[in-house]
């Protein structure tokens, strides 16, 4: 959903891809005895927590006055 709607910038939609391909990745590479796939969620999330950061101290501070 994220990448059909261009919700994300080009390091987002680039991060989401192997989100989407993850257990494929993790089955083929588990094979293999690589357990690499297994940071690609906790990075996406870092990446996620960083931008809901910028996109917070871009926000106006509301005045209760």
């Amino acid at each position: 959903m994220l990448l059909d709607g261009n919700r994300l910038d080009r390091t987002g939609a680039w991060l989401a891809r192997p989100v989407y391909w993850l257990p494929l990745l993790q089955i083929g590479l588990g094979q293999l005895d690589i357990p690499g796939p297994g940071f690609i969620a906790p990075v996406f999330a870092l990446y996620i927590v960083q931008q809901l950061r910028a996109a917070h101290a871009l926000r106006p501070a509301l005045n209760p006055g």
